[in-house]
């Protein structure tokens, strides 16, 4: 394989100048050819001088940094950034403090987008340091081509760690506590000593990873209580702010030019992680290479020769670049053994690599423990026959010294005769090299750890609590309900008074000031006591002023609402109070409803996001409003209502699940689907399910007395009542992807099920079995759930078909009626790789997830076979008269591969068994244009592969899927399995690419 190309010159103004041409040799540069290309190794550092550059500007920046004028070009900032990071990972450089930065500059610039959250998640496991396991980007996704930065945001939040990371415990203490361990991390007001002790300690959970502990007094473990909340706040903001930190712990410092014992925590092919292991002295952590090429064997042979855990003495030398001196330590080793090795016999071989010129006279060899000996001595008769034949001569190692600032070894060949030949050894060398390193490991004396030492302390970095407080200030927005948020808002304004960010907090208060507001409006406190003003230091900031305006205009709020008000729509927040607000106002004397009443008022609270705390000052129970064409309300789900009457044999749940199923039938069959409430009077009310739950629980159709046990008890009567008016699609089928059970409570403390229904849109759907007292089908109509009759039938396929000829609901509703008459169609100018033309055929399975059906294709009738035909391959479906004639051969349920090739049913034994190694970017199109998120699995990874890690191993029912795939990308595949594939691959090419 040949490197690429130079790309210029290395210099850091060049890296932005050159940018494309420095890609593009990063790229495709193998470091395994050349690993210690130095021109490879200086442009890698060049462009870390870049990227480390423009993640200063924003370092030291506030929560309101606008990272976009910071940068003047932030689209290619972050491009350059992230070739860096796919640099250092193909140097085996572990750079989380770029990533974390990186992740924290998109934090800010996306500020309230979803993948707040992920970049957060990041951040963490940077700030512990652990193992960068893949990228979910690529070179490919930094081309100009295919960049896309939204695209690329949503990919590093793909980034994986590996699992294998330290056991330490992390902590930073300064106005207050951050402690991280076993995958949480602890906010707290409390000192590490006293956090330690565990004393009457509660937490206050933030998210699923964060969590703030505290004492009973001021901290709930459980907070239903908002007002509680803001105490809580309010106590911890002054708590941080007078922190008392832990009582000092003298720890003993490491002196430099001394020999200290260390702990192989991390390794790669090209380097590891060294770090200090005694308990009594501070803890240094390092990652080191080596300068290998005096000892004549690879870097990778090194560092594959230890083991992760192993201790190994080394020399301090107090510098805090680079503390620990691994080349001079394994050089003193080396020194050490040769002199231990003067006036021995050993065995020895020659080996050219030791030869050296500039005048040297005589042989180089190399001993069992990996000593280089020169001998000058005449060559003898047995030594030419070892440098001849690679052949093991003993010799005498007579004396090691210092020669031109050099440290040599010199021997003799014996004189007298070797009685013991050792015979040839193809892994002498290697093997001496092994002893070499093995030598330098067992020279130390092991530090027994104690268990209770294994949890090491490790200091976090202060720049780490400011990008936490920005990541969780930022991601609040996402919480899902007004507690969580506060939870959020709590956690990022004691990360800032930790970080001693005096804007940042003043940001922050402000926020939390403002959601205290809001939940005051939406709890009915007196209007009058609502207020937001900021501090001189936060002027001029426009969301500032926008949220104090929402207040302002809060305060003006009297009361209720219309229901004809919750359609409008309002281009801000500030737009939409200012409008609710005087509309609630004008109508305030209207005599309307009590289920009316305060509507306006829980929009207002809906768009400020606090409506999950507001709060009926006119009504103690919940109104879910009046049935309608897509609403329906049921009070039990086995209990009838007294107007209707139970059939002789038939139970009084028997005959109620109908009463459920009608109404699903109906909204099915409807244009506009519906909601079915479960639990809620015919008025509007909530009403218990503790009797259902009672009588189920007791005839045993539920195994406990919950509303998921509920729920799940109406799904599976659901999942086998309904079919299509062809019989063809029946079950899961339809109600899978169409109907959805969501349990609620109310603010009366009751829980109802909500069932949401999507209208079936290839027709319509009827009960499968059914008593004599329920008809065949049912459709919404009125407010009402009616009888089907065929007239409504019709309309209700004439609304659904109401397109223009060929679309997709149209073909699929005339194959259905295919089906069930058992007739023949034609598909109008069927596309394929054969042409365009017409299809006689007769379709007898659906495969909706596919968009397509399989059929029997009798367009020529001697070759009559099972094929799958894509729907929207046809230009029109047109119903013959003619019936079936090949029912044999409609076999079902046959299987398709990943390339949508349908098994042969004509054949039972044609399958095809394939592997490719592939590329990522080849790896990432077989998954965006073939498989579904099920399929990922059957590509493997290999991550420490550099050219195809990707293999994917299947079986295919066709040829032709796999091959148009390859031949699309050639470059990118190679196939290691697949005989027949290749001679199908090259007659293809032979038959159709000649011309080009």
């Amino acid at each position: 394989m040949v490197q690429p190309d130079f790309w210029l010159q290395v210099k850091n103004e060049y890296v932005e100048e050159n940018f494309e041409q420095l890609l593009h040799y990063l790229h495709y540069f193998n470091l395994n050819l050349s690993p210690d290309d130095l021109s490879f190794k200086t442009s890698s550092e060049a462009l870390h001088n870049v990227a480390d550059k423009y993640l200063s500007l924003i370092d030291k920046g506030n929560i309101c940094v606008d990272v976009l004028q910071r940068w003047e070009d932030p689209d290619k900032v972050i491009r350059m950034i992230a070739a860096h990071l796919l640099t250092s990972h193909k140097r085996g450089i572990n750079d989380t403090n770029t990533l974390a930065r990186l992740a924290h500059a998109l934090i800010l610039i996306e500020h309230n987008d979803k993948v707040v959250v992920r970049l957060q998640e990041i951040i963490v496991n940077c700030m512990v340091n652990k193992r960068i396991g893949d990228y979910n980007f690529t070179w490919t996704n930094l081309e100009p081509e295919t960049w896309y930065r939204q695209q690329f945001v949503q990919m590093l939040c793909g980034t994986t760690f590996d699992n294998d990371a330290d056991n330490n415990i992390y902590f930073y203490e300064k106005n207050g506590l951050v402690i991280y361990d076993c995958n949480k991390l602890n906010l707290s007001h409390i000192n590490k000593s006293q956090y330690q002790k565990q004393n009457q300690q509660n937490k206050w959970s933030v998210c699923p990873t964060i969590q703030i502990t505290g004492d009973k007094k001021h901290i709930s473990a459980e907070y239903d209580n908002i007002k509680d909340a803001i105490e809580s706040r309010k106590f911890l903001a002054s708590a941080c702010s007078n922190f008392s930190p832990s009582p000092k712990t003298v720890i003993k410092e490491y002196q430099p030019d001394s020999w200290i014992t260390v702990q192989i925590v991390d390794k790669t092919s090209f380097n590891m992680t060294l770090e200090t292991i005694q308990p009594e002295y501070e803890k240094i952590r390092c990652t080191i290479g080596f300068d290998h090429q005096q000892y004549k064997f690879t870097r990778e042979f090194f560092f594959n020769a230890f083991e992760k855990g192993e201790q190994i003495t080394v020399l301090y030398t107090g510098n805090q670049e680079d503390p620990f001196d691994l080349d001079g330590s394994f050089a003193h080793n080396y020194q050490d053994l040769a002199e231990d090795s003067k006036q021995t016999r050993t065995y020895a071989v020659y080996d050219s690599n030791y030869a050296v010129g500039n005048g040297f006279v005589g042989t180089r060899w190399i001993t069992e423990k990996g000593i280089i000996v020169s001998i000058k001595d005449p060559i003898t008769d047995d030594a030419q026959n070892a440098i001849d034949n690679h052949l093991p001569l003993k010799i005498e190692v007579a004396e090691s010294r210092m020669s031109n600032d050099k440290f040599v070894t010199n021997g003799h060949f014996l004189q007298e005769y070797d009685s013991e030949v050792k015979q040839f050894d193809p892994n002498f060398v290697e093997k001496a090299h092994k002893s070499l390193i093995r030598d330098f490991v067992n020279q130390t004396e092991t530090i027994e750890v104690q268990q209770s030492d294994i949890k090491k302390d490790m200091a976090i970095d202060a720049k780490y609590i400011t990008m936490l407080s920005h990541a969780i200030y930022y991601s609040s927005a996402h919480a899902t309900t007004t507690l969580e948020r506060y939870a959020h808002i709590t956690a990022a304004q004691m990360l800032a008074t930790m970080a001693n960010n005096t804007f940042d907090k003043l940001v922050i208060e402000h926020e939390a000031s403002y959601l205290e507001n809001l939940i005051k409006f939406a709890q009915n406190e007196d209007n009058g006591f609502l207020s937001l003003t900021h501090p001189a230091e936060l002027d001029g900031l426009g969301f500032v002023t926008q949220k104090e305006s929402i207040i302002d205009k809060l305060t003006q709020y009297k009361q209720s609402t219309p229901e004809t008000m919750l359609a409008m729509s309002f281009e801000n927040d500030l737009d939409v109070v200012s409008d609710l607000v005087d509309a609630s106002n004008t109508l305030q004397s209207k005599n309307i409803s009590m289920h009316e009443l305060n509507r306006i008022k829980k929009t207002i609270a809906t768009k400020l996001k606090v409506d999950d705390m507001f709060v009926t000052p006119n009504d103690k129970h919940t109104y879910y409003g009046e049935e309608s064409d897509t609403l329906e309300f049921k009070s039990s789900i086995v209990f009838p209502p007294k107007n209707i009457a139970i059939p002789e044999g038939f139970q009084p749940h028997d005959v109620q699940i109908w009463e459920i199923l009608k109404p699903i039938c109906g909204f099915l069959n409807s244009t506009s689907g519906g909601e079915l409430l479960i639990g809620v009077t015919d008025d509007g009310y909530p009403k218990s399910l503790n009797d259902d739950l009672d009588y189920l629980f007791s005839q045993h159709f539920i195994s406990e007395k919950t509303m998921d046990k509920l729920r799940l008890y109406l799904m599976y009567k659901l999942d086998k009542a309904f079919c299509d008016d062809t019989g063809s699609i029946k079950g899961n089928d339809i109600t899978a992807t169409r109907i959805n059970y969501l349990i609620e409570n109310n603010d009366d403390g009751i829980s109802i099920l909500r069932v949401q229904v999507k209208p079936y849109e290839y027709g319509t759907v009827k009960f499968i079995d059914r008593p004599q007292f329920v008809a065949r089908s049912y459709v919404r109509k009125s407010g009402s759930t009616i009888k089907m009759s065929d007239e409504i039938k019709r309309e209700i396929f004439e609304k659904k078909v109401n397109t223009p000829n060929g679309t997709e609901n149209e073909k699929i509703i005339r194959l259905q009626q295919a089906i069930k008459e058992n007739k023949t169609v034609i598909l109008k100018q069927y596309s394929s790789s054969r042409g365009t033309r017409d299809r006689r055929v007769e379709p007898y399975e659906l495969r909706l997830n596919r968009n397509a059906v399989i059929c029997v294709d009798v367009t020529e009738a001697k070759k009559a076979k099972v094929k799958e035909f894509l729907i929207s391959r046809c230009g029109e479906i047109i119903v013959q008269n003619n019936k079936w004639t090949n029912f044999k051969k409609h076999k079902h349920n046959l299987e398709i591969d990943i390339f949508g090739f349908l098994a042969d049913a004509n054949t039972s034994d044609k399958t095809f068994d394939i592997e490719m190694k592939m590329t990522d970017y080849a790896a990432n199109l077989l998954k965006e244009k073939y498989l579904t998120m099920e399929q990922y699995e059957c590509i493997k990874r290999d991550k420490n592969a550099t050219d195809f890690p990707c293999t994917l191993s299947v079986t295919v029912f066709n040829l032709a899927g796999p091959a148009q795939f390859f031949i699309g990308l050639a470059e990118h595949i190679r196939i290691v399995k697949g005989d027949k594939l290749k001679e199908y691959i090259k007659d293809y090419v032979n038959s159709n690419l000649t011309d080009i």
